[in-house]
């Protein structure tokens, strides 16, 4: 994609983003080339034959930051608290095959179960973790100090570790 000048780069983006939007099969790469075009197309800001590129890193980008903040095996398919509902994630749902979810909810019972045995507070900040909560969001939510909070999400970590490896 050799071009002269910013306005060619752009408009070179823009069609080269709107013909593999169109031919995505994935949902994950439909929603990364979404964002990458809906970017290009607002953004006045072109810095070279790079631009495409840059614009579809940003894409991916935002959508790993916009996921939870806790280990990704959990992250991409979770349970809420009496075990029947899913909580909506549509980043995440979206390109998550059905055998991953199979994994997936395995690993998040085997972890809710591990976490039962350990504290009694534990499944709750298990699942307030799943949720998006914060460290003072939970504490408040549970009528315990932050640092314990801290402490039973680094232990819920761990084990999450050592499930995963498993």
């Amino acid at each position: 994609m050799i071009k002269n000048n910013e306005g060619e780069w752009r408009t070179e983006t823009i069609k080269r983003l709107q013909k593999q939007l169109s031919n995505c099969d994935s949902a994950y790469y439909s929603k990364v080339y979404e964002i990458a075009l809906d970017f290009a197309l607002n953004t006045d800001r072109v810095v070279g034959p790079n631009f495409y590129f840059r614009v579809v890193n940003d894409a991916k980008r935002t959508l790993r930051r916009n996921k939870p903040n806790s280990p990704s095996i959990i992250s991409l398919y979770m349970l809420s608290e009496n075990g029947d509902e899913e909580i909506d994630n549509p980043l995440i749902a979206d390109y998550a095959t059905p055998e991953q979810e199979v994994i997936y909810r395995q690993s998040v019972e085997l972890l809710r179960r591990a976490c039962s045995q350990k504290h009694k507070h534990s499944v709750s900040v298990f699942y307030s973790m799943l949720e998006g909560y914060t460290v003072i969001e939970t504490a408040k939510k549970l009528g315990i100090s932050d640092s314990m909070v801290k402490k039973l999400r680094s232990d819920i970590i761990r084990l999450a570790r050592i499930i995963l490896l498993n």
